[in-house]
């Protein structure tokens, strides 16, 4: 992964409540757009070189799982608000808000990877064969 990708994940991953919530979210759909339009762009036929594929899945790989650390994070915190009578109900939308935002996110790049997957085999057929 790119020296600059990897920051960009570090700084998402490390995203917490009301505060950080705006820029997190900038950041992680920054990054998982820029991903999901250079997945598109292979998958619409733009032919990859082997480099380029595995760069891709490392990145896909390390955006799904700072996708699901957020997710992880926003379910914490969604317990802890609901545990806390003192808690705000404008803390707990935007937090349930922001985890319903992320859901279609991931599964939108786990169907994007594994369809990646799918055409990586295809390239590497076609490569092996001269084609």
């Amino acid at each position: 992964m790119h020296l600059a990708n990897r920051h960009r994940c570090v700084s998402v991953a490390r995203g917490g409540r009301a505060g950080h919530n705006a820029r997190s979210k900038a950041m992680t759909d920054t990054l998982d757009s820029a991903l999901k339009a250079r997945l598109r762009a292979v998958l619409d036929g733009s032919p990859p070189t082997e480099m380029e594929l595995r760069r891709l899945m490392e990145e896909g790989r390390a955006c799904s799982l700072i996708l699901e650390g957020q997710l992880a994070k926003l379910e914490q915190t969604l317990g802890e608000l609901a545990s806390d009578p003192e808690s705000s109900i404008a803390d707990f939308a935007a937090t349930f808000r922001r985890r319903s935002e992320l859901r279609p996110d991931r599964d939108e790049l786990y169907a994007l990877l594994a369809e990646l997957d799918r055409r990586a085999r295809e390239f590497r057929t076609s490569w092996l064969s001269g084609s």
